[in-house]
């Protein structure tokens, strides 16, 4: 026997056109979620945080300084899209990155 379920938060109606007026004005816009990283990523894009087709994204994630910084020294060096770059950081990397000898 195989159970499955499935529960979808919905995004408010005007969460994506609120968010364009935000960046229109040039303000960073910051999403937390204890989600996976991946479903942070879903719910950026639902939300137009992020734009896939004129926006650079960069992931960071891990465990370590050793595999956390090498990602952040890239991501910082990647040329932004059209309309600037994303940064997608894991839970454990931000703690790593916040921790106060890298900071």
């Amino acid at each position: 026997c195989v159970g499955v379920t499935c529960v979808e938060d919905k995004l408010q109606e005007e969460v994506p056109d609120t968010v364009q007026y935000l960046l229109r004005a040039e303000m960073h816009v910051w999403i937390l979620t204890g989600d996976k990283l991946e479903t942070a990523i879903n719910i950026a894009h639902s939300s137009s945080i992020i734009d896939r087709e004129t926006m650079t994204t960069a992931v960071i994630d891990g465990d370590e300084w050793g595999e956390i910084g090498p990602m952040t020294e890239s991501a910082m060096q990647l040329e932004p899209g059209v309309k600037g770059k994303a940064l997608v950081i894991g839970g454990h990397a931000l703690a790593v990155l916040t921790e106060e000898e890298h900071v």
